[in-house]
């Protein structure tokens, strides 16, 4: 399994070095603290500092937000960082705001390259909070899916991704092509999925 730490700074800022007050668009999540309507600003407090950060958004927003009071929150905007280059400091022009989905993926069939992938009882998949909470995994070691992603949509297309290659360069390959832990991971899928005629 991978190192999630490493992997959230690597997808962070998405390889971008930020001068102090540069932005980056990116999606942050954090605790719904308050709402200030005057000014039409949100309080979220960022998990893995515990800080604060205001986040300035428009009137689209606000019906949203006093109709679906939850606790976490996830705010893509222009986002301004601390002098270390890690920390959100604010975010401004806000794009979008979701609360955070973790609902299961449940999948009963799957279509790539003209191909349908029938699972012969539905795969379900339940997104898992890194420590940060600022990503969202899904894992399955029988099908060798092990992904990461910030918003629920870039998880979906980190798991598509993910079925298909394992059905392109794993079930479809001959064994003679394949280390012994992909063998065993090879072996295991046809008791899951199946191509539909």
């Amino acid at each position: 399994m991978r190192t999630l730490l490493s992997k959230e700074k690597t997808l962070v800022l998405k390889g971008k070095t930020l001068m102090s007050e540069e932005t980056v668009l990116q999606t942050v999540t954090g605790y719904f603290i308050k709402i200030d309507i005057e000014s039409r600003c949100i309080t979220l407090k960022y998990p893995p500092t515990k800080t604060e950060l205001e986040c300035y958004y428009t009137n689209e927003f606000e019906t949203e937000l006093f109709n679906n009071r939850r606790e976490l929150l996830q705010i893509t905007g222009n986002v301004t960082y601390e002098q270390d280059r890690e920390t959100p400091k604010k975010i401004i022009d806000v794009k979008d705001i979701q609360f955070l989905n973790l609902s299961d993926f449940i999948l009963t069939s799957f279509q790539y390259e003209g191909t349908k992938l029938k699972f012969k009882k539905p795969l379900v998949l339940s997104p898992q909070l890194t420590e940060s909470c600022q990503f969202m995994t899904l894992q399955d070691s029988e099908l060798g899916i092990d992904v990461i992603a910030q918003t629920r949509e870039e998880l979906w297309e980190e798991l598509s991704a993910e079925i298909e290659t394992q059905w392109k360069y794993c079930a479809k390959q001959p064994d003679e092509k394949l280390g012994k832990e992909f063998i065993k991971q090879k072996n295991n899928l046809p008791a899951i999925i199946e191509e539909e005629k």
